[in-house]
Parts: structure tokens; C-alpha cells; sequence
């Protein structure tokens, strides 16, 4: 959302680093500089945010989150780029981010549009709110939904975690929260082709472009879905 850049030295964080060097647990400060990305170089560390109230948060905290347990495996711009071409939202549509990480799945769909996020980890949300998204919902998508069954979205974009059948979990209750004519579209591991995923009845669905080693740490291949509600 945000296009400026920050230079970390220029916001006078001595004491937060300083704490955050202190208490970081198993990670180097660089690491969980990097984790909130930040491009490093010896001298400071530039991001496209203001990082000041995520790095008390992380500081106050005392380590990021495990990657692997939360799932987090940030969508890159060319996912965000096809996501926004199937979509296509603009003024006037409502989008909703089931488990919106940083932002990543975000980064090409326009700033008129009106964006909520929710996501399971504390730092994660600091860091949506820091790149300007005004309504960020900190907590499990599955319960926020299950709660809030009558909201309805014109878009819905999501990467959700793919382990122990969440992608299918998350993928029905994401799909329940379309309007009428809605869109939606999903980021999927392969092995979900075959699968009888929503309700023909109730839904359109057509498979997408495949995209290998979008992710770091990982080679998993994925594919998009696209689903329109009758």
C-alpha cells in the first residue's frame, strides 16, 4: 500500500534494537530483520514501511514466529500480479485476505479497493498495518469466520496454509463469505486438482496457471484457482 521507503538509521531505534538484539531467542537481529523485510546492507536496513512499531512489537516480543508451525510462506509479486489480473477488483469492491501474511498476495491489487486482512500472527498484523491496511483482524481465520458468517466480500484473494487438509478448511470458508457474482482466487498445492473442492451447484470454478519455487525454503509447486458464486 505504502510506495515510500524507510531507512531504519534514520528513526533513531537504538534502544529498540538494542533490545531486540537482547532478546531474540534463536535469531540473529539481521534474521528477524529479514523475516519483516528488509533489504540489509552493512550499514542499515531499508524497507518499504515504516518499521517502527513492528520492531517494539518483535523487540517487546523477543523472537518472530516459526515459519513452518504458522504456515508462512510469502506469496511473491508474479502470484500477487496473476491473482490481480483474475480479479480485477477496483472502486467500490470489498476484498477479503483469509490469511494475509505480510501483505504479499496484496502488493499488485490496487489501493482503492477496500481491503480486509486477517491473519493469525501478532507481527505479521503489525506489519499490515504498517504498510496501510486499515481494517486488520488478528486471529485463526476459521474462527473469525465461523463468527462473522454474514459478511460478504466481492473479492476474496487467498495463499492458505496447505498442511493437515487447512487448505480446503480454509478454502470452503473463504468461498462461503463471497457475494452473489463474487470472485475469488486461491493458491493451491497440486494435489488438490482432482479434488471435488466447493459445490458445483453454488459455484464456478476453473483452474489457472501453475507456478514452481514461488517460495523461499521450499520447491512446492502450486496452482491458482478461480471461483465465481452463482
Amino acid at each position: 500500500v505504502l510506495s515510500r521507503t524507510f531507512i531504519l538509521s534514520q528513526y533513531g531505534m537504538h534502544e529498540t534494537l538494542t533490545l531486540l538484539a537482547e532478546n531474540a531467542g534463536k535469531n540473529t537481529v539481521a534474521d528477524v530483520l529479514r523475516f519483516m523485510g528488509a533489504k540489509l546492507d552493512r550499514h542499515s536496513a531499508e524497507f518499504d514501511f515504516d518499521p517502527s512499531e513492528p520492531l517494539r512489537h518483535v523487540a517487546r516480543l523477543g523472537d518472530v514466529p516459526d515459519v513452518v508451525s504458522h504456515q508462512f510462506y510469502p506469496s511473491s509479486h508474479a502470484l500477487s500480479e496473476y491473482v490481480d489480473s483474475l480479479l480485477s477488483p477496483g472502486e467500490g469492491d470489498t476484498l477479503l485476505e483469509p490469511s494475509a501474511g505480510q501483505g504479499g498476495l496484496l502488493q499488485a491489487i490496487s489501493p482503492t479497493v477496500d481491503i480486509t486482512c486477517v491473519e493469525l500472527d501478532a507481527l505479521n498484523s503489525e506489519i499490515l498495518r504498517a504498510r496501510g491496511y486499515q481494517e486488520v483482524i488478528e486471529g485463526d481465520f476459521l474462527t473469525w469466520s465461523q463468527k462473522n458468517a454474514t459478511r460478504k466480500f466481492s473479492c476474496v484473494a487467498l495463499n492458505p496454509p496447505f498442511a493437515d487438509r487447512r487448505a480446503q478448511l480454509h478454502l470452503a470458508a473463504a468461498a462461503s463469505h463471497l457475494a452473489s457474482g463474487g470472485r475469488l482466487a486461491a493458491v493451491l498445492p497440486l494435489s488438490l486438482e482432482k479434488q471435488d473442492l466447493l459445490p458445483a451447484d453454488s459455484f464456478f470454478m476453473q483452474w489457472g496457471e501453475v507456478f514452481h519455487k514461488q517460495f523461499a525454503d521450499t520447491a512446492i509447486s502450486v496452482r491458482v484457482l478461480y471461483v465465481e458464486r452463482h
